[in-house]
């Protein structure tokens, strides 16, 4: 659970708090209904009527509308991961805003810098944050010019700090914190969660630099600006006071924490945020030396998460099929006479083909009609297997990639990628912790024990011992090769 995804939609209420009266009011009602609606974590339905409202802005040649309708339809897209699409309606948006209109600019950038975190393009992220902060300085309203900016500083801290930069980090956040003490004076409206959040994602930093006084500090800061404005979400509080009781082995009071976010999450359905507590608590119990405990979360994590993707492509594959594939009047027309003259011209060459067929191979068709179909299943046969080789390529380099890097998504993007290796050695020995099976993983992508050594910053002495270790939990006789013995188990994932 990070804190950029809140922020796609704290963003999102801001351009809706900020929106003047238009004359367009049908479109704006439209958007007022969109927004609400990727709020409430209804993304497909967001889109649709969006899209809507960008078919009614465009009947009307409203440019304002054109413009919100793309960014409105963008932000559920990134929130599905359909990044491309997203970037697509995002720069379509960017077309249709006046040079003045500083605040639509900003909200551009916005999304585009989204966009570009959640890919993990972080100096693109930067530059459109950045552009975003010099928009946002012109924007007249004084309430909102605070808003835009605040946010604004608290994603760029949030950047920073994924990108392990911590005085930028703890800059921007220092910025944002005193941004909203300022505008705490002149707008009681102000976005508290926002302001809380910013407390938390600063909480964060200082436990990466093990100053848990300081955390600890943010976090009291943060729970008080919850209460004191009575906002019920605190999920994210006790998602980070769980983070704080773990890093001081406090492990009662860290589920106690994480159950709440839980049982809060449970009650809007955000499914996402669920799998991901679930994680957490594996990990947990895995240091409370709880096995059973760490295996029961373990498999409900994994359990959720193969049936989120399963969702999601459901998802992904409906947007795509049977709301982005509407097309303008203007463009089905230009199509149409496009797949018209293609049409034509492939009837002509069919013909032709065909008179040539009959005069010259007439009576060898029954064979060559054979030949030709046997060369297509072939031709079929090797296009799907480049492609399957490709897709396996591509994902086995970003495991190996994030495994050189020690990443802590390493374990779980490799489960992706082998969702059956983990379960199989579960089998086998039911017993193996998380750090055993994330060992297992690297032997899988046969690193040798001094790579294995230099990426997770042991000995290879270390190494060596729990390669014993692993031999004795999985009964691999001395004498067969640990590598190829580990490697078989996973050789039906390809």
């Amino acid at each position: 659970m990070k804190l950029f995804p809140c922020l796609f939609f704290l963003m999102l209420s801001v351009i809706v708090f900020g929106q003047a009266k238009s004359e367009k009011k049908k479109v704006d009602s439209l958007l007022d209904v969109s927004a609400e609606q990727a709020y409430q974590d209804q993304p497909v339905a967001a889109i649709k009527t969006a899209r809507r409202a960008l078919a009614l802005a465009k009947e009307k040649k409203y440019s304002q509308g054109i413009c919100k309708a793309n960014i409105y339809i963008a932000y559920p897209l990134l929130y599905l991961n359909m990044y491309d699409e997203s970037l697509k309606y995002a720069k379509e948006g960017k077309k249709y805003i006046a040079e003045n209109d500083y605040t639509l600019r900003a909200d551009i950038k916005n999304i585009l810098g989204s966009i570009y975190v959640t890919m993990k393009l972080y100096d693109k992220a930067k530059e459109e944050f950045l552009e975003k902060i010099k928009l946002s300085h012109k924007i007249p309203a004084e309430e909102y010019r605070l808003e835009y900016l605040n946010v604004s500083y608290l994603q760029l801290g949030s950047l920073y700090d994924e990108k392990k930069n911590i005085d930028s980090s703890l800059y921007y956040h220092r910025l944002c914190i005193e941004g909203y003490k300022q505008q705490s004076k002149i707008d009681e409206d102000f976005n508290h969660y926002s302001f809380s959040s910013a407390h938390l994602s600063l909480a964060f930093v200082f436990m990466k630099q093990k100053k848990m006084d300081s955390a600890e500090a943010h976090i009291h800061k943060a729970a008080q600006i919850l209460e004191k404005y009575h906002h019920p979400n605190k999920e994210y509080l006790w998602y980070v006071s769980g983070k704080l009781a773990y890093e001081k082995k406090e492990y009662d009071k860290a589920l106690h924490f994480i159950n709440e976010a839980i049982r809060y999450n449970k009650k809007r359905s955000p499914t996402v945020d669920v799998r991901d507590l679930y994680q957490f608590l594996a990990e947990i119990y895995a240091a409370m030396n709880r096995p059973e405990k760490e295996k029961e979360y373990l498999n409900k994590y994994i359990k959720l998460n193969d049936s989120l993707n399963r969702e999601n492509a459901k998802i992904m594959d409906f947007v795509i099929h049977n709301i982005l594939d509407e097309k303008d009047d203007e463009q089905r027309k230009q199509k149409n006479k496009v797949y018209l003259l293609v049409g034509i011209s492939i009837l002509v060459i069919l013909f032709s083909m065909c008179l040539t067929y009959r005069v010259v191979l007439n009576d060898k068709k029954a064979k060559e009609s054979q030949l030709m179909e046997k060369e297509q299943r072939l031709l079929e046969k090797e296009k799907e297997a480049k492609e399957m080789q490709k897709r396996i390529n591509d994902s086995f380099e970003e495991v190996v990639s994030l495994a050189k890097e020690n990443h802590p998504e390493f374990f779980i993007r490799f489960q992706e990628v082998y969702p059956e290796f983990v379960g199989r050695l579960l089998l086998l020995s039911p017993g193996l912790k998380t750090t055993e099976l994330t060992f297992c993983a690297f032997l899988f992508l046969n690193f040798s024990t001094k790579d294995i050594a230099e990426f997770t910053f042991t000995s290879p002495r270390t190494v060596q011992t729990r390669k014993y270790n692993i031999r004795k939990k999985l009964n691999i006789p001395s004498r067969t090769d640990i590598y190829l013995w580990i490697q078989n188990m996973g050789n039906s994932e390809q």
